[in-house]
């Protein structure tokens, strides 16, 4: 697994993340209605545009 990999031998310069907050208190955002994403299976390297449909909640 990748995320193992990364763990047991991380990468040069890697630095752990500081995750000390500066208080108690934290801000937390509700889950919502999801979006829907659709996509026309483009790919590739050079730039082309790939279409894209992007549908609201309803």
């Amino acid at each position: 697994v990748l995320a193992d990999q990364l763990a047991e031998a991380p990468l040069p310069g890697m630095e752990p993340l500081c995750l000390d907050l500066p208080d108690a208190s934290m801000m937390y955002i509700e889950e919502s209605i999801e979006w829907q994403v659709h996509f026309d299976g483009s790919f590739t390297f050079h730039g082309s545009g790939a279409g894209v449909v992007l549908i609201t909640p309803t």
